[in-house]
C-alpha cells in the first residue's frame, strides 16, 4: 500500500472506531431512561442491576479509548505531514 491509501484506512479506522465508542457512551446515558420510560425494571431486574454495576466501567473504557484513537491519529497525521 502507498501512503496515501495507509494514511486513508488509518482516517477510515479511527473515524469507525471513535463513533462506535460515540454510540456506547450515548447508550449508558440514555439507557436508563428508556428503562424508566418504558417501566422495563421489573421484567429485566437482573440484567438492569448488572448492567448498572459495570456503567461506569464501560463509561471510562470508552472513554480512554476515544482519546487513545485521537492521540495515536494526530501522532500520524503529524507523522504523513512532514
Amino acid at each position: 500500500m502507498t501512503l496515501l491509501e495507509t494514511s486513508i484506512l488509518v482516517h477510515l479506522l479511527a473515524t469507525i472506531s471513535m463513533f462506535a465508542a460515540l454510540i456506547s457512551i450515548l447508550t449508558i446515558f440514555y439507557g436508563d431512561l428508556l428503562i424508566v420510560k418504558y417501566k422495563l425494571e421489573a421484567k429485566l431486574a437482573k440484567f438492569i442491576q448488572l448492567r448498572r454495576q459495570f456503567q461506569q466501567y464501560y463509561l471510562l473504557g470508552n472513554i480512554f479509548f476515544t482519546i487513545l484513537v485521537m492521540i495515536v491519529y494526530f501522532n500520524l497525521l503529524i507523522l504523513f505531514n512532514h
